[in-house]
């Protein structure tokens, strides 16, 4: 599918030179306009969307865009602050919204900037929608948009505590085994630094947080999942006997895993962790498991 404006995941630039107010406007309308000609969606326009984003600078004016654009053409907008990625995708469905949207540039520096987003189940757009909304950015539109009403815009700064509960439920049975054992987290200055702390923290762990103090210009610099040696040198110059360590990109949907050395864990190995755990516990769907080509055979 020839794409001139969406990537591998969204849309993603520069800020300044890909990235500015400007295209921003466009791409904001650009998903109205894409959501209308949609008939999967039911009524056809959005009602309401979930607005979420990392910790760059750059959010700021983004997110007022794309705030501004959607309320303008009658959709509410709910604001839920400096999130994961993936709670974004959850907390959509909880709030029955139409549409979720981040605005993050994944794990990329601070130069950069982008937009996910996510369809009201909470998973990505379709390759349909895609190319819908990707042919409408920058087309010439009629400037003159009727409304029965304009869109509000509110924050819910209490959104991201659904995605917390949800994930505190899901590890219920680690908390006595968990309790006083410490973890390191490396949170690449990015999104995820809070959500780990009380998710971890509730379950029993004690946790030892690297790079959370962000300044909007710090994400992913010279640390996090792009570069694991760091927590692996931090965990080995520590020496405070931690179980595990965990390294997030700025939008915290990717994960690097450190076992109680430093040492990363491969993911192939961790697959096969995840799915003897799940496979004990009668819970491994199919008694499958999905991999790319480059699987490992041994671990296979």
């Amino acid at each position: 599918m020839k794409l001139k404006h969406f990537g591998t995941d969204g849309i993603r630039g520069i800020v300044g030179r890909d990235i500015d107010a400007y295209y921003v406007f466009d791409v904001a309308n650009a998903v109205v306009d894409g959501l209308e000609l949609d008939e999967s969606n039911g009524e056809g326009q959005p009602k309401k969307v979930v607005v979420g984003w990392d910790t760059r600078a750059s959010c700021d004016f983004i997110v007022e865009v794309i705030a501004g654009v959607l309320a303008s053409r009658g959709i509410d907008v709910i604001k839920v602050g400096i999130v994961p990625t993936t709670a974004v995708s959850f907390i959509t469905t909880r709030l029955r919204a139409n549409l979720g949207i981040v605005v993050t540039a994944s794990h990329n520096n601070a130069t950069y900037n982008g937009i996910k987003f996510f369809n009201s189940n909470g998973s990505k757009l379709s390759d349909i929608y895609v190319k819908k909304i990707d042919s409408l950015i920058g087309k010439k539109r009629n400037k003159e948009y009727i409304v029965d009403r304009v869109g509000r815009i509110i924050s819910d700064d209490e959104a991201i505590k659904k995605w917390q509960k949800f994930l505190i439920k899901q590890f219920t049975d680690l908390k006595g085994w968990a309790s006083g054992k410490r973890l390191a987290i490396d949170c690449a200055y990015g999104s995820g630094a809070e959500c780990a702390r009380v998710v971890l923290s509730t379950l029993g762990f004690e946790i030892v947080g690297f790079n959370t103090d962000y300044n909007g210009l710090n994400i992913n610099d010279g640390c996090g999942a792009t570069k694991p040696s760091w927590l692996t040198n931090k965990m080995k110059e520590k020496q405070q006997s931690f179980v595990a360590g965990f390294a997030f990109d700025g939008d915290a949907d990717r994960c690097v895993v450190f076992d109680e050395r430093g040492d990363t864990v491969h993911g192939d190995v961790l697959m096969y962790i995840l799915t003897k755990r799940l496979k004990n516990k009668g819970e491994l769907k199919g008694n499958k498991i999905a991999s790319t080509i480059m699987f490992n055979l041994g671990v296979e």
